[in-house]
């Protein structure tokens, strides 16, 4: 996969879970769960700009 196509994908996963996160409760487990998965996807990302440059 292409670094571009594979930073868009990142990007799309982030709003999906985005999504899921303002349906869940904060402090339950589902919102734990959403919530170590986007700081992971975020880290991901960060990660693929920093090679970028």
């Amino acid at each position: 996969m292409k670094r571009l196509s594979y930073i868009d994908s990142l990007i799309d996963e982030l709003r999906g879970i985005r999504e899921c996160l303002l349906q869940a409760e904060e402090g339950t487990p589902e919102w734990k769960c959403f919530d170590r998965l986007e700081d992971k996807l975020c880290a991901e990302l960060a990660s693929q700009y920093a090679e970028a440059d």
